[in-house]
């Protein structure tokens, strides 16, 4: 049986300084996230933590799901439905199962209720 493996990139660096807002079609530098094979193919061999994750998948033989990649410029916090718009499609593809998860994440986003989004 074959491995499944999750992996999925979401990055944003907070400035509470900015004055720009941080919308869902802001990930995707203005064009939203990419999501299944969009994904896939947006950083595929992109010299990325995300393109490394896809060579440890086929270097594994695993199946890689690719449920959502999406970074933005830095700007002010995401709203709480950007950020879980943002989640769903990598909850739903670890719901549905798999071996492993990797994420490609900056590790410095907050969002309006919570200073700490990765965490």
């Amino acid at each position: 049986m074959s491995k499944r493996f999750v992996i999925a990139l979401i990055k944003h660096e907070t400035n509470t300084f900015s004055p720009i807002a941080t919308p869902l079609s802001a990930f995707g530098h203005g064009n939203g996230p990419s999501y299944g094979e969009d994904a896939r193919q947006a950083f595929a061999g992109s010299n990325t933590p995300f393109a490394a994750f896809l060579d440890i998948a086929r270097r594994e033989g695993a199946e890689a799901v690719t449920p959502i990649a999406a970074e933005s410029w830095p700007s002010n916090m995401a709203t709480r439905e950007t950020f879980e718009a943002l989640l769903q499609p990598l909850e739903a593809a670890v719901r549905a199962g798999c071996d492993a998860c990797f994420l490609d994440l900056h590790g410095a986003m907050a969002v309006e209720d919570c200073d700490d989004a990765e965490g």
